[in-house]
């Protein structure tokens, strides 16, 4: 199973963030914390994706 996790920074500092299986929800739920925040400021929204893999898999990102 793929995890997507989103943050949405401003001044150095996490002000929202969320999980979720649904690449799209995540999507939305960052712009929609984005649009929020960035009424105050410039922000920046970090993804992060965690999925799950074989060693053989694992083993083609080390090379």
């Amino acid at each position: 199973m793929t995890e997507f996790e989103f943050e949405i920074w401003q001044g150095g500092s996490v002000q929202a963030g969320g999980t979720t299986t649904d690449a799209r929800a995540a999507l939305n739920e960052a712009d929609h914390y984005a649009a929020m925040y960035g009424q105050d400021g410039p922000v920046e929204a970090r993804f992060y994706v965690k999925q799950t893999a074989t060693r053989e898999e694992l083993e083609q990102f080390a090379s």
